[in-house]
């Protein structure tokens, strides 16, 4: 009984430090989503700022008659797609620092982080896996209950052998008096038995669902594993693509000496304007993956 107490316990302490784990995941996952958020802030915030200046120019040679009214729409339109986007993202920005202060006890938290770290993907999953199977408090959870089914049976089986006493009895009858050793035995009942029955069952499903969690476990690691491993090279790609093809301080000086027509910059610029989201979103998702994949270090 001793043993299965201290099994218990520890057991209690595993299902504590699993829903631990649960939460601080879904607390880097939210600080990754704001890092992404504040990233995408300051981008909108370049875009916006020249998206102005293009529209105070066009107005200003439409007074003089150097423009027509609808490049000039042109240019409104096109601050006006930024400022909803960028408005857009405000509100995502609002609502995690929200979820943050929730998770924080209702304490504010100033979180202004606009960049990641560049994370260090396992090199090896195996190995790494391996590592994270010992330290996964769900997978010691279930082995736990194995354990704690095995001593239940084992306790069972004691409980449903027959005992046997022994002792000295002293009686008087009738004027005379009886010494002697005495024995006893006790036989347990089919209740003992069923319970005993009982408790193996109990251990052969835990067993099985010890396996089942453990495959789960695996194949879930592995996928995320992969999913990160082909993110990282994407957002690698994409960051060098975009650094080495950026043509916006090119477009910019040919939109100011009429080389190029604004509606012919819009889509030149538009090209790098959907390259550099894509690589915020592919080093976010690549971010989140990686988190999911760590959580045992948490």
């Amino acid at each position: 009984r001793r043993n299965i107490g201290d099994l218990q316990s520890r057991n209690a302490d595993l299902a504590y430090k699993a829903e631990r784990t649960r939460l601080l995941l879904q607390a880097k996952q939210t600080c990754i989503d704001l890092v992404h958020y504040n990233a995408l802030a300051k981008e909108y915030g370049i875009r916006l700022e020249n998206a102005q200046r293009i529209a105070d120019t066009y107005r200003i040679r439409l007074d003089k008659g150097d423009a027509d009214i609808l490049e000039y729409n042109k240019a409104k339109l096109n601050l006006t797609a930024i400022q909803t986007e960028r408005a857009k993202v405000e509100a995502e920005q609002v609502a995690l620092l929200a979820e943050l202060k929730r998770m924080n006890g209702g304490k504010e938290i100033f979180f202004t982080q606009d960049e990641f770290t560049p994370p260090v993907l396992p090199a090896d999953f195996e190995e790494w896996y391996s590592n994270a199977e010992a330290k996964n408090p769900v997978l010691q959870y279930v082995k736990g209950e194995v354990n704690i089914g095995k001593e239940q049976v084992k306790l069972s089986r004691a409980l449903s052998l027959p005992k046997f006493t022994t002792g000295y009895m002293s009686e008087t009858v009738v004027g005379e008096q009886f010494r002697g050793i005495t024995l006893g035995v006790s036989i347990p009942l089919w209740e003992n038995k069923n319970r005993q029955r009982h408790a193996q069952a109990r251990v052969k499903a835990s067993e099985t669902a010890l396996e089942d969690t453990r495959l789960q476990f695996y194949t879930r690691l592995q996928g995320l594993y992969h999913k990160a491993s082909i993110l990282q090279q994407n957002a690698l790609e994409l960051r060098r693509s975009i650094t080495e093809n950026r043509n916006d301080a090119l477009l910019k000086k040919a939109l100011d000496s009429g080389e190029i027509s604004l509606l012919d910059y819009l889509m030149e610029i538009g090209y790098y304007y959907d390259a550099v989201i894509q690589a915020l979103v592919v080093e976010r998702d690549y971010e989140q993956a990686l988190a999911e994949l760590s959580a045992v270090e948490l």
